[in-house]
């Protein structure tokens, strides 16, 4: 409740009104959800033990979920009780473990975690690793028809990399305003820049793909392709 409410924006404006300093009602309200969650650590390990007793604390999966929910919640609030505001967005995001909680506490939750992530990994695996082997010989493909095709000038005027030097005037006004800017040979980078010049960039850009993300802009740079050190144009290769 507390980081729903104390959101980045909330916390901002707060120290802006009361000036940034210790002591602030929602770094109190993490530092006492921390002091509960040492006492429910203590008492856990009390009762069952930690490691060598038949229920001992480490033994239990959600015990251990806990623990890193701990960890993280006790590094944020120490270091945003030494430093005001915490260390550094590092710190500051371990808060977000405290959602984990969430899991160990219904148990409809840890059961659907328990299927899906604890007992089903082996199947994760599984799938992940049949799909890289899928994409790897995509990738030596595109590796061997694409290398040095898709780079570009950003002055479209040129025919090739050897032209694509000095500089040209452009413009981002009906052709006003120009002004002189050096050409570049690079990547496409419709979103992201990407090639297919090696073969880890090659997976790279294919992982992005089958995310479903991205491929537009592949298609588009794959369709334009002239030749190696040649200005692509626009449905050249289709």
């Amino acid at each position: 409740m507390t980081e729903v409410i104390a959101t980045p924006v909330y916390r901002r404006n707060y120290y802006n009104v009361h000036g940034r300093i210790r002591g602030a009602r929602f770094d109190i309200s993490e530092a006492s959800f921390s002091f509960v969650l040492v006492l429910e650590f203590l008492i856990k390990i009390l009762a069952d033990g930690l490691l060598f007793t038949p229920n001992a604390y480490v033994r239990s999966i959600w015990n251990a979920i806990d623990f890193i929910i701990l960890a993280g919640i006790l590094v944020n609030v120490t270091t945003g009780l030494i430093f005001i505001g915490g260390l550094s967005r590092l710190t500051r995001s371990l808060k977000a473990l405290g959602a984990l909680r969430l899991i160990t506490l219904f148990d409809r939750t840890r059961n659907s975690f328990q299927s899906l992530i604890i007992s089903g990994a082996s199947c994760i695996f599984d799938a992940a690793l049949l799909a890289i082997s899928y994409m790897v010989p995509y990738a030596v493909w595109g590796l061997n028809i694409f290398a040095g095709q898709l780079n570009e000038c950003n002055d479209g005027s040129v025919s090739g990399l050897d032209e694509c030097t000095t500089e040209y005037v452009t413009s981002s006004v009906n052709d006003a305003f120009g002004y002189p800017v050096p050409r570049v040979w690079a990547n496409p980078a419709p979103s992201t820049i990407f090639s297919f010049d090696n073969f880890g960039s090659s997976s790279l850009i294919l992982f992005e793909i089958v995310s479903l993300e991205g491929w537009v802009g592949v298609m588009q740079a794959a369709s334009a392709a002239v030749g190696v050190n040649q200005q692509p144009r626009t449905n050249n290769s289709q």
